[in-house]
């Protein structure tokens, strides 16, 4: 009985690279997000929810630009000439 036959040889191909890439990849972000929440002793808060933009009145697809001077105390400046 030859046993040579049965001997399975494994390649390594681009596949096992890209594969064994992406899940250390994935591992080290789990890490240092689990560091990091040991480090600082917190749990990030889950506080805000979409709904919050709903009952506030914003539209969260329109770019909101805030009004720099709120110009509704001001007078308006008008100059008078008597001819």
């Amino acid at each position: 009985m030859n046993i040579e036959k049965y001997k399975f040889e494994r390649r390594i191909d681009m596949t096992d690279i890209v594969n064994l890439f992406s899940t250390l990849l994935f591992l080290i972000c789990i890490t240092f997000i689990v560091y990091r929440m040991l480090k600082n002793k917190k749990i990030p808060t889950n506080n805000y929810t979409p709904f919050d933009d709903l009952v506030n009145g914003n539209k969260p697809d329109e770019n909101q630009e805030k009004i720099l001077v709120d110009s509704k105390h001001e007078t308006e400046y008008e100059e008078k000439t008597k001819i």
